[in-house]
């Protein structure tokens, strides 16, 4: 097993970290930084949840409205579904989760996204 600088451990797999700046169709990054600059965080963990259903796709699930994740307006953040494409940074928000979940166990099994446990 090796650990990169970070103390991260790899199963022997030649992993890198990549930046990808994250933004929905018609913000700004400079709109961005103003919203989450006004933003109440007490604490830098999110209880959304990300599960991978793609090489470059994933979706970021769930959490808090204490705790905004990426849209930058008012959307409700416990029942969101945000649809992040790793290769361009696009966001796309989806049809919003039955139940608003937060630190749940999110997996994906066929076509579906399925949420297990947590709290509403």
């Amino acid at each position: 097993m090796e650990t990169d600088k970070t103390g991260l451990k790899f199963l022997n797999r030649d992993l890198k970290w990549e930046f990808v700046e994250v933004k929905e169709a018609g913000t700004t990054r400079l709109k961005n930084l103003m919203y989450f600059k006004h933003q109440n965080k007490s604490s830098d963990l999110s209880p959304s949840q990300v599960v991978q259903v793609s090489d470059i796709d994933v979706f970021v699930l769930g959490g808090h409205q204490d705790y905004k994740s990426l849209l930058a307006r008012k959307y409700n953040a416990s029942r969101s579904c945000l649809q992040v494409n790793l290769k361009s940074g696009e966001l796309i928000q989806r049809p919003n989760m039955i139940r608003g979940r937060q630190y749940f166990y999110p997996s994906v099994i066929g076509h579906k996204i399925y949420v297990l446990g947590g709290m509403t």
